[in-house]
């Protein structure tokens, strides 16, 4: 039990690599949120007519993103799991090392209590003349030798049963390099936006809590010529896995915004982008019953690597902009392209098991957590935005609400409300400051605050759960996220 233990706790934390923007924010909008802001080159990747606002301000301008790395990571919540596993531990390792010293000894009860007689109390004989057993007398001595198994897995079908909706850990990451870069210039009469190089991943642990099954099995037949003591035999049997989900995407985008519209009162903007994605997905299932290694095991899955699938989105964008205020919406996704995992036919799975477990055990309730096919669909979503500002636009207010939610790469649901305040300094030298806080709106429910500082174009981005998670009599965040980013404009 301490190895497997230890397979589980070391795949939580070495397999929970990888993150799509959906659920991290690139760059300065995981504090800002997905609004417009000109002085954030990100939020280019947000809203896609953002960025011919600053025609508004210089008739030619040029920025360009160095890079933007970022890092998060998130557990579900499961309060003290490892101690409740510490104590579970003990009852099932003795189950699985060594199940028959919890049966009730079967000294005393022998091959004439059990014989099926007939009327004249002669034993009956089968075809092939082996004694046949009472099959109701066969079946209550099994029920009652089994009781002392059932017992000692209690506590742990109960943590496997509270891990199936909350026994999970994921670590994402992503970024740009030399980009996004965004020209604005009055021979364009608006802005272009090439992103030559994104990239995000996301993996996630989780459990498949189906509970572990201990019986002892009795013959219901057995040759003339056997003991008189009864045997019995130990069968340890369960559906229960972890499943490892990790996928991948890179990107490039290009994008154009220009002004439709023009009045005393404000301004009209208007942009689409095209994006083509390569994206690889996995699926590892591992049996927790696993003979062989699990970590061996998905270290061979894993380096199988998947076929890299091909698909374009695109992205629409609105926006009006007054002089101490704006309001914009996205339309991302408008096609909703999709992208299949690695097939899990009923075959495969009765193999696996059928390799790690008892050879002819055939799995039942696997497959209600486990389609056999597959399908990463990226989910159509209006997000609405709004923001105030001084005439220098440098203090902001800001919020952005996702109308509808959406699903990222790993099945993980997602519907931002943000909201923000920041002071863009005009000067290199002195720093910039913004504050921000988002809510998932479904899924985990999670809650954040966010701070983000900027100098000499540098930005350092920060986000935090307000939501937690005891580990070990310690409570700590149970999510995170972090993002580096330099950019330029000239």
């Amino acid at each position: 039990m301490k190895r497997l233990l230890s397979s589980l706790l070391l795949l939580t934390f070495s397999s929970q690599v990888l993150a799509l923007p959906i659920h991290h924010p690139a760059g300065a909008n995981l504090t800002y949120g997905d609004v417009s802001i000109n002085q954030n080159i990100m939020s280019s990747m947000a809203n896609p007519s953002s960025t011919a606002m600053s025609l508004e301000e210089d008739e030619n301008q040029y920025r360009w993103g160095l890079f933007t790395l970022g890092l998060g990571f998130e557990f579900g919540q499961v309060d003290n799991l490892v101690d409740e596993f510490k104590q579970a531990s003990t009852a099932m390792q003795t189950v699985m090392d060594d199940p028959a010293s919890l049966i009730t000894s079967t000294d005393g009860v022998t091959i004439e209590d059990l014989l099926l007689k007939d009327s004249n109390g002669l034993p009956i004989l089968t075809k092939d003349g082996n004694l046949q057993l009472d099959k109701d007398k066969v079946a209550e001595l099994e029920e009652t030798l089994s009781a002392p198994l059932k017992a000692a897995l209690d506590p742990v079908n109960k943590i496997l049963n509270s891990l199936t909706n909350e026994g999970y850990a994921s670590l994402f990451f992503g970024g740009h390099v030399a980009g996004p870069l965004v020209i604005t210039h009055k021979f364009l009469r608006g802005s272009l936006t090439l992103d030559p190089f994104a990239t995000s991943v996301k993996g996630k642990l989780s459990t498949i809590g189906a509970p572990i099954k201990a019986s002892v099995l009795l013959p219901r037949e057995l040759d003339p010529g056997t003991s008189t003591n009864v045997e019995p035999s130990i069968a340890v049997q369960s559906d229960a896995a972890m499943m490892v989900k990790v996928g991948g995407v890179v990107s490039q985008s290009v994008g154009y915004s220009m002004p439709v519209f023009k009045h005393d009162l404000g301004s009209v903007y208007a942009g689409a982008r095209l994006n083509v994605y390569q994206a690889a997905l996995k699926r590892v299932l591992m049996p927790i019953l696993a003979d062989q290694d699990a970590m061996q095991l998905l270290q061979d899955e894993v380096s199988a690597l998947p076929e890299r699938q091909t698909a374009v989105g695109i992205d629409l964008g609105a926006l009006w902009l007054a002089k101490n205020y704006h309001g914009g919406v996205t339309l991302a996704n408008i096609n909703r392209p999709s992208f299949s995992y690695n097939r899990f036919s009923k075959q495969y799975i009765n193999d696996l098991y059928n390799t790690n477990l008892n050879a002819g055990y055939t799995p039942t309730e696997i497959y209600k957590y486990v389609e056999t096919d597959e399908k990463y669909q990226m989910d159509m979503q209006i997000r609405l935005e709004g923001a105030v500002h001084t005439d220098n636009k440098r203090w902001i207010a800001a919020a952005g609400l996702d109308l509808t939610k959406a699903e990222d790469i790993v099945g993980d649901n997602y519907q931002w409300l943000t909201l923000s305040a920041a002071y863009a300094s005009q000067r290199a030298w002195l720093p910039g400051v913004r504050l921000g806080y988002r809510q998932n709106m479904t899924g985990t429910g999670m809650n954040y605050i966010g701070l983000g500082l900027s100098w000499f174009g540098i930005r350092l981005d920060a986000a935090m759960a307000l939501n937690s998670v005891e580990f070990e009599g310690n409570k700590i965040p149970r999510s995170g996220m972090i993002n580096l980013g330099w950019s330029m404009t000239f």
